[in-house]
């Protein structure tokens, strides 16, 4: 907390599983780190204190709004720090282009961060009505809405059932199908009522645990999958 109250609550995360994080990688002074996924810049900070005095970070990350929050956090170690827009899929470019092809120590914390679940207009969650987006970054063109309404049902399950473990993926693509013939599926709401009559016609009766929950893990493989 400093004199004008308590720190923002972006400078003061601490990612969940940071000390298990920092005892793998064992990040040392001197050392030169790869972030692939930089988010809120937890872990980042985090390093960039035990890498000091002259150890370098290459923060990561394709969501324009998490970097903000991150430039922010990191702003105090100066040059040591890095931050692009990128994928981490492209590292090895990055990493080239940004002098850190020897890197040290590499991270990549793979999930969708507390930002994005947060701010409802991004699609992430049910638990707000909210257009179909579901885009990790501003640089995708396709959104999760555009997914649902043109995939096949055989894409869609596979989708549901490989990536997200959904039991009943193959009902769901099924009922997708039928109601995008009637109109566009374009909210959180509609797919999450449309998962919830599935289930419903299966015996599902409420739970704590909301049967659409699942469906919406796979928003990070919704939309970066694609048939062969």
């Amino acid at each position: 907390m400093n004199a004008e109250g308590p720190e923002p609550e972006h400078l003061c995360h601490t990612p969940v599983m940071l000390d298990a994080v920092l005892a793998h990688l064992l990040p040392k002074p001197g050392m030169r780190c790869v972030d692939m996924t930089v988010g809120l810049g937890g872990h980042a900070a985090a390093m960039l204190e035990r890498i000091a005095p002259d150890g370098r970070l290459l923060g990561i990350d394709r969501d324009s709004a998490a970097l903000e929050h991150a430039r922010e956090r990191l702003r105090v170690f100066g040059e040591r720090c890095t931050l692009v827009q990128g994928n981490f899929s492209s590292v090895a470019s990055l990493a080239h282009e940004h002098g850190f092809d020897n890197a040290n120590t590499v991270l990549c914390d793979l999930g969708v961060s507390s930002l994005q679940l947060d701010d409802a207009a991004r699609g992430f969650s049910w638990r707000e009505d909210a257009p179909l987006d579901m885009r990790m970054g501003d640089d995708a063109e396709c959104t999760a809405a555009d997914i649902i309404n043109t995939y096949d049902e055989d894409e869609l399950t596979t989708v549901l059932r490989e990536y997200g473990g959904e039991r009943c993926a193959h009902g769901i693509a099924r009922e997708i199908c039928r109601r995008r013939r009637e109109k566009r599926i374009a909210t959180t709401r509609e797919l999450a009522s449309l998962v919830s009559a599935v289930y419903a016609r299966r015996g599902w009766r409420h739970s704590k645990v909301h049967p659409a929950t699942r469906a919406f893990q796979e928003r990070v493989a919704i939309r970066d999958w694609r048939p062969n």
